[in-house]
């Protein structure tokens, strides 16, 4: 009669195992298997070893692994508005890109209770293992200090935080240049930028392309600061713009910032594009179902979230990382928001 196989579970293969297997000592065993640069393994014994754990049928314990090495495996996401169609697009990238290199990722909204708090609490609390920080409405000593306190496992994006060497953002002067240089081609000379406040990175390049665009064509570089970053503070801004300035275009440095501009142009009976122009910064959903569609220009925002991931996680593996700006030219995107200056 034929014995019966038995109905306990087969012992899973550990580390020692492999080693025995193919005569080596189990630290180089895990060394090669994790891909550990500093492995001083031949090739033919590395051959060996993936040979022996193929045989024994040997998988990696991720949970223990991740254990001793204090690894979660999330990266956060900090952003400044979880409903702005933009933020959308770099949440997806980082997504993305976070789950190619075997990272989940844990978005945080820190408009709701304060960034400081939230950030500190993702990295202090060991829920991630580093965060990606979008610059807006984050103090940047508060945010050195952290970062030093944490080893480093912050990434600022969008914009560069005093005191931290290393950053991803786009290329937003030469966006905002383009904007302008689109108003003048139509015939444009009064024109007005609303821009957030000059305490952040992001708004002083903005204002630094809109500046070096008027600037070139000669024409008084009228801008509007705002109180914050909602359309809400867009609409007060236009409103600020029409009454000081009487723009024949406005260029709105944020899409929702353009909301706010088409609702304060629609109270004071000023038409779009008959009476005044609107570009804005971002090509996005919105700008594209506006009525009279927006004129915008596209910025990489979704490859900007994907090069944050990687560049986080290369910098939580011991990596350097300075200050970059995402490749790809900004590019026009033409549609019903801004014609001619009427005579």
């Amino acid at each position: 009669m034929a014995s019966k196989k038995s109905s306990m579970p087969q012992r899973k293969a550990t580390l020692r195992d492999v080693g025995l297997l193919a005569k080596v000592d189990p630290s180089l065993v895990s060394r090669v298997i994790n891909n550990d640069p500093n492995a001083t393994a031949s090739s033919a014994t590395r051959a060996r070893i993936l040979s022996a754990a193929k045989k024994l049928n040997y998988t990696t314990n991720y949970s223990a692994r991740n254990l001793k090495m204090a690894r979660t495996l999330t990266i956060g996401l900090l952003l400044p508005d979880l409903t702005n169609p933009v933020n959308d697009l770099v949440a997806h990238g980082v997504q993305e890109r976070a789950a190619e290199l075997g990272y989940g990722v844990i978005i945080a909204n820190h408009s709701d209770i304060g960034g400081d708090r939230t950030i500190s609490q993702m990295l202090t609390q060991g829920h991630v293992d580093g965060v990606i920080a979008f610059v807006h409405s984050i103090n940047d000593s508060f945010m050195e200090d952290l970062s030093r306190n944490s080893n480093g496992r912050i990434l600022p994006m969008n914009g560069k935080i005093k005191g931290i060497d290393s950053s991803v953002a786009l290329d937003d002067p030469k966006a905002a240049e383009m904007c302008v240089e689109h108003l003048v081609d139509l015939g444009h000379r009064k024109i007005v930028g609303i821009f957030a406040s000059m305490s952040n990175d992001s708004p002083k390049r903005r204002v630094a392309g809109f500046k070096k665009a008027c600037a070139k064509y000669n024409i008084q570089p009228n801008i509007v600061f705002t109180q914050g970053y909602s359309s809400h503070d867009g609409y007060l801004a236009t409103l600020e713009a029409v009454t000081k300035y009487s723009p024949t275009a406005i260029f709105p440095s944020s899409n929702s910032y353009a909301l706010g501009t088409y609702r304060a142009l629609y109270e004071k009976k000023l038409r779009i594009p008959e009476d005044v122009s609107v570009i804005t910064l971002h090509n996005s959903a919105l700008t594209e179902y506006l009525s009279p569609p927006l004129t915008s220009v596209r910025l990489p925002a979704e490859e900007m979230g994907k090069i944050s991931a990687e560049k986080l996680i290369d910098m939580l593996n011991g990596k350097k990382i300075k200050h970059l700006i995402v490749d790809g030219k900004p590019s026009l995107v033409l549609r019903g928001s801004t014609s001619k200056v009427q005579n």
